[in-house]
Parts: C-alpha cells; structure tokens; sequence
C-alpha cells in the first residue's frame, strides 16, 4: 500500500519516490522487497520536478503547529514558446492551517493577507518558503471552523479542492448511483425514493466549475432540482459545449 501510494503521488519527484521506495523496501524481509520490486514502474510516470518539496512541507509543518504566517513564492504555468520561461513566480504571505492530499495533488489550505477566505495552494508550486515571526490569522475570522480546523469536512465539500460558496444541494439520481453519492458525501446523507428508477439526496458542496464538472460526468444520471440557480449553470455550460461541437463535421 505504501508502495503504491508513492508511486501515484506525482507531487513527489522521480528521484524522491525512488528513494522512498529503497527505504520502504527496507522495512520488509528480502524476499517480500524483491516481489515489490517487481511491481514498481515509475518512470513514465507523470512527476513534478520540485526538489524542495520535503524541506517545503517540513517548514509548513511546523508553521502550523506554531501558528506562524509564511512567506513563499508560487509558480503558475503560462504560454510561452520557451520553456525554460513557461511559469509567472509570484510572492504571498499565508496563514496556514492545513495540508491536504486531494484529487493527486498536496494542498496547503489557509488565508492570504488582506483577504477574507481561504484559499488552496498546490505544495509542489511552491519555492523559497520562509516562516515568519508573525503569528497567523486565526481560521475562524475567515472560515466556519471555530475551534479545529476540520479537514475533513472541507474536502467532503469541495470538488478538485476548488474553492467557493457553500449551499445546500438537492440532487436527483438514478437508482444505480446510490454507492457513487454515499461514497462521495458520506454514509449519513439522506437517500429518498422519487420513483422506481430515481432517488433524492440533498447534501452540502461548494458551488464551483469543479462541482460542475464532477455532476457533467453522470449524463443525465443526475439532475440538480436546488437550488436553480445551479441548475441554471449546469444548462449553461452543457449548451456552450454543445455549441461548441455544433455545425461542425464530425
């Protein structure tokens, strides 16, 4: 398992996963290493590059559990015909308080000065991380968590760990789709017969193009009933696909 799961973190560079996986080799006997071993394939791949990474989330460890802001600099891949200037590099001041692994990728969650929210960063993006002397916001000033900040309910809520609104949403689905929703909303959400082939559940999710997305995947297996207004951009952004391929030779 630990095997595995190293190899499909791809924001542990190449090297990084092939020395983790020498050292998790050496916590069983020979023989057991040696099948393992045959098993593993990470070349091909898809890695990031970022060698700071594990001095990158040694210091945000100990930020957090100190209540320190940091100060990083976060690259974003842009247009560019050379590659070796693909990426824009900007500065910000965080006030972290969580890390999570998500959708493949490790998220630092916390809030940027001079805003109101949260906001996630992907740790592999980051470089030059710096603590600071000066304590972090607290999360409650910017989220609904007042005494842990609770990482599993955040997740639970968001989808590809992108931000937004809360609201409570009512979701028609096909029968066939009961263990998909109570595998992504939880055990506890509430399963209503509409007919022989429907079910209702209304659950609490971040209104975002993430959400969008993951609903798009089911076809017409799922239909948000509430609120409209996120039916309305369900619609929206199935007609501007459909545009998109209309008229068109195919």
């Amino acid at each position: 398992l630990l095997s595995d799961a190293v190899q499909a973190a791809n924001f542990i560079s190449a090297k990084k996963t092939k020395q983790l996986l020498n050292k998790i080799f050496t916590l069983t006997s020979a023989e057991q290493a040696k099948k393992i071993k045959s098993q593993v394939y990470v070349d091909n791949r898809p890695k990031c590059k970022n060698e700071e990474l594990y001095y990158t989330i040694d210091k945000l460890d100990r930020a957090i559990n100190d209540n320190r802001k940091v100060k990083i600099i976060y690259r974003r891949r842009i247009l560019s015909d050379n590659p070796d200037q693909a990426y824009e590099e900007k500065e910000h001041i965080i006030s972290p308080y969580s890390l999570i692994w998500s959708s493949d990728h490790y998220y630092l969650v916390g809030n940027k000065e001079k805003y109101d929210n949260l906001m996630n960063l992907r740790i592999d993006r980051m470089k030059k991380l710096e603590i600071l002397d000066e304590p972090s916001r607290h999360f409650s000033e910017v989220s609904p968590y007042k005494d842990k900040f609770d990482e599993h309910d955040y997740v639970s809520k968001r989808f590809n760990m992108f931000s937004g609104d809360e609201c409570k949403v009512t979701l028609k689905c096909n029968i066939q789709l009961q263990e998909e929703m109570l595998d992504r909303f939880g055990k506890n959400i509430p399963l209503t017969a509409v007919d022989g082939n429907h079910f209702e559940t209304t659950v609490t999710a971040t209104v975002s193009d993430g959400f969008i997305s993951w609903l798009m995947q089911y076809g017409d297996g799922v239909e948000v009933t509430s609120p409209k207004k996120l039916a309305k951009m369900v619609r929206d952004k199935a007609k501007t696909i459909y545009n998109m391929y209309k008229g068109k030779k195919l």
